[in-house]
């Protein structure tokens, strides 16, 4: 089982997130990977983007039948696997965040 699970997002969320917890984005889960650079992979395609945070995840704390593996990110591509969770994390499952400037 994963211990831990990593969440990127644009800096600017950084303090939301920290007081409300990491919510479901539009398509209705989060999407988590295994280590804090492969969650920054998934944030290289957002040109719009200077400042990303990643969110180290307690996955111990998760609902195991709500973490599944994500088929919509090409592990071959990537080089890495992902995950998605379909609720909302609570803020109490984030140990810390990280900040990384392009």
């Amino acid at each position: 089982m994963l211990k831990q699970l990593f969440h990127a997002s644009p800096a600017s969320n950084t303090q939301s997130i920290l007081k409300k917890g990491v919510l479901r984005g539009m398509d209705g889960c989060v999407y988590l990977a295994e280590t804090p650079e492969d969650a920054l992979k998934f944030m290289a395609f957002r040109l719009n983007v200077d400042a990303v945070a990643v969110f180290r995840i307690d996955a111990t704390k998760l609902e195991l039948a709500c973490l599944n593996e994500s088929t919509d990110h090409s592990e071959e591509f990537f080089k890495c696997k992902a995950y998605y969770y379909d609720m909302d994390i609570p803020k109490e499952f984030i140990r810390d965040a990280t900040q990384y400037r392009r």
